[in-house]
This record gives structure tokens, sequence and C-alpha cells, in this order.
């Protein structure tokens, strides 16, 4: 991107992990090294994070967070939108942070309902202009797990017509 930008990341985990071998770049570490590489980036808007992993968290200053208990917070959201209102922003969804009930992973989860997950996206296609989204948080790509990635493939197609329809 050439432009000003925030990433707002639904995600269960920080992704700020420093990278096992020097800039080798990781799911693990993809947040932090937009964050140091990206001169665009101007904050991150983690949605859904584990209260554990709060304090993985590098480069508060550019991190507005939200663990499940936050999402009833009005001052947060208060933050929210005057980012909204600034710059436009970059949707990336990992489905960790969903429910067990609502698609299975291979890591661990977090407990969003997934009506809950279309309000929040909804909210933020109303509010703001989005550049790009991304899904990620596949099941193994494994022929043992045929049923898990056709649930993958209908989900995804659900939250893409959800989109296609916030979009019109």
């Amino acid at each position: 991107m050439k432009h000003d930008f925030i990433l707002v990341v639904f995600d269960h985990h920080s992704d700020m992990m420093q990278p096992m071998f020097d800039d080798i770049l990781s799911c693990g570490s993809w947040i932090l090294n937009s964050l140091e590489n990206n001169k665009y980036l101007k904050k991150v808007i983690l949605i859904g994070i584990d209260e554990k992993q709060v304090s993985l968290i590098k480069r508060q200053d550019k991190v507005l967070y939200l663990t499940d208990d936050d999402l009833e917070n009005r001052e947060v959201w208060k933050k929210v939108d005057d980012l909204l209102r600034q710059y436009p922003l970059y949707i990336s969804i990992d489905k960790d942070v969903l429910s067990q009930n609502v698609i299975q992973t291979d890591w661990d989860q977090g407990s969003m309902q997934l009506m809950e997950f279309k309000i929040l996206l909804a909210y933020l296609f109303k509010n703001s202009q989005t550049i790009g989204i991304d899904i990620c948080g596949e099941c193994a790509n494994e022929v043992g797990q045929l049923n898990e990635i056709k649930e993958d493939d209908a989900f995804n197609e659900k939250i893409l017509s959800f989109l296609k329809k916030e979009e019109d």
C-alpha cells in the first residue's frame, strides 16, 4: 500500500512474536513485522484477542486491542471510530477468533459467535473505507480432513456473501 491505513485484525492471538530465525515471516510474527516495516500502517486494531495474549503485544503505542470482555466497551469504540474517520482500513480475519461451535480451526480459539462477528464486520464496513480483506485460519489441508476443508470453504463463502451484501 502506498498510503496511510489502519489494520483491523480479528484474531485470538497477537501475531507479534519475534521470529524464531532472524527475518523469517510467519503467522505468529506478521503483525509485528508490519508495524516495524510498513511506514503507511498507522495503527493496528486487534479484535477478539485472548486476555493471555495481551502481554505479548509489542508497540503498544501503535496497537488498540479489544479482548472479548472489551467488545462492549464504549470508550474503546470511540477510539476505533476516531481512527475510522482518519484512515481507510484493511481487515484481516483469522477464523480462530470464532467459537468452536461456529468453525473448527487448528489453533486455540476464541468465543466470538457468528452473529457478533457479522455485526462487527457490518459496523466496520458502514463506518469506514475498506481497502482490502483477507480470511485465514484454514484447517490443515490433508485428505483425512476433507469434512473440515468443506466446512472452511462453506464458511468462507458465507462470509464473502455477507460482505458483498454489506458493500451494496
